[in-house]
C-alpha cells in the first residue's frame, strides 16, 4: 500500500509542469541573485570606463554610487559580494522558491479534494494512511533535496561569477539548514492543504505566516530551537555556529514535521466523505 502511493504521488507529481517548473525555479533562482549584483558591478565599471574617456564625471559619479551601494550591501554579508550572492540566493528559496512550489504543488496538497479525488479511500482500495504517509514522506524530502541542491548551485555560481571561493562548511551549513527549514514549511503546507481542501488560502496564510511568525517569535525571545531558527543560522559559519542549538532545531524541525504527519492523517481518517451525490472526477 505504501510503495502504491509512492508511485501514485511520484507519477503525479512528474505529470505536466510540476517537476520542470519547481526545477526551473531553483535554477532560476541560483542564477537570478548572484547574476544581479554581478550585473551592477559590471555595470559600475563600464560606466567608469565612459568616464574617463569623455571626461564630463557625471557617468563617474553614477559608477561611484553603484559601487557604494555594492559596498555598503557586501557589509552586511561579510564584505564581499560572492557572500552577498550566496546568501541572498539561498534566502529566496525559503520566500520565492517556496511560494512557487506551493503554487505547483496545489493539486497534490488537498487540490485533488475539490475534484472528489479524495474519495479514493472508498473506491480505489487506499486506506487514509495510505492517501496521507507517500505524501509526507514524498514532497517534504523532494523539496528539502531539490532546496539544498540548489543552495550548492548558488554557491558554485556565485564563485564562478565573482571568484574566489566560499569556505565549504559555510556552504554546507547553509545549505542544510535552508533545506530543512523546507522540509518544514512543505509539511506544514500539507497539513493545512489536506485538512481543509483549500491549498490555495493555505499559500497565503504559510506565505504571510513565514514572514511575521520569526518577528513575533523574536520579539518574545521564543525564537531558539525552532524551524525560524534555523533560518536564521544559515549565515553562521562553522566557527560561530552553536552546534547543540543546530542540532536541537533540526530535531524539533524533524518532530514537527511527523507531528503535521499524524495530524493530518488523524483528520482525513476522522473526516466522513459523502459519495451519495454529485459526480465523482477521478
Amino acid at each position: 500500500m505504501f510503495l502504491a502511493g509512492i508511485k501514485k504521488e511520484l507519477r503525479l507529481f512528474t505529470r505536466g509542469f510540476r517537476l520542470w517548473g519547481i526545477l526551473l525555479t531553483v535554477v532560476g533562482i541560483a542564477l537570478m541573485y548572484p547574476g544581479m549584483y554581478k550585473l551592477i558591478e559590471v555595470m559600475a565599471e563600464m560606466l567608469k570606463q565612459l568616464d574617463v574617456s569623455m571626461g564630463e564625471g557625471v557617468t563617474g559619479d553614477a559608477a561611484n554610487s553603484m559601487l557604494e551601494m555594492l559596498n555598503s550591501i557586501a557589509a552586511l554579508y561579510g564584505g564581499e559580494l560572492i557572500s552577498v550572492g550566496f546568501y541572498t540566493g539561498i534566502l529566496s528559496f525559503t520566500t520565492e522558491g517556496f511560494l512557487i512550489a506551493a503554487l505547483l504543488l496545489m493539486a497534490t496538497a488537498g487540490g485533488e479534494q475539490k475534484k472528489r479525488s479524495i474519495i479514493m479511500p472508498n473506491c480505489a482500495g487506499l486506506t487514509p494512511a495510505g492517501y496521507v504517509i507517500p505524501k509526507f514522506v514524498l514532497y517534504p524530502l523532494l523539496i528539502g533535496t531539490i532546496s539544498f541542491l540548489g543552495c550548492l548551485l548558488t554557491a558554485f555560481l556565485s564563485q564562478l561569477m565573482f571568484g574566489g571561493a566560499l569556505a565549504t562548511s559555510t556552504v554546507m551549513i547553509g545549505s542544510a539548514c535552508i533545506s530543512i527549514y523546507m522540509v518544514f514549511m512543505t509539511a506544514v503546507y500539507f497539513l493545512f492543504g489536506i485538512a481543509t481542501g483549500r491549498p490555495g488560502v493555505g499559500v497565503v496564510v504559510m506565505y504571510l505566516g513565514a514572514s511575521l511568525l520569526p518577528t513575533l517569535l523574536e520579539a518574545f525571545k521564543i525564537n531558539k530551537y525552532s524551524p525560524f531558527a534555523l533560518r536564521d543560522m544559515f549565515m553562521k559559519s562553522a566557527s560561530e555556529l552553536d552546534m547543540s542549538e543546530f542540532w536541537l532545531s533540526v530535531m524539533v524541525t524533524v518532530v514537527l514535521s511527523v507531528i503535521c504527519c499524524l495530524a493530518t492523517l488523524v483528520v482525513v481518517t476522522l473526516r466522513r466523505v459523502d459519495n451519495t451525490s454529485g459526480e465523482a472526477n477521478l
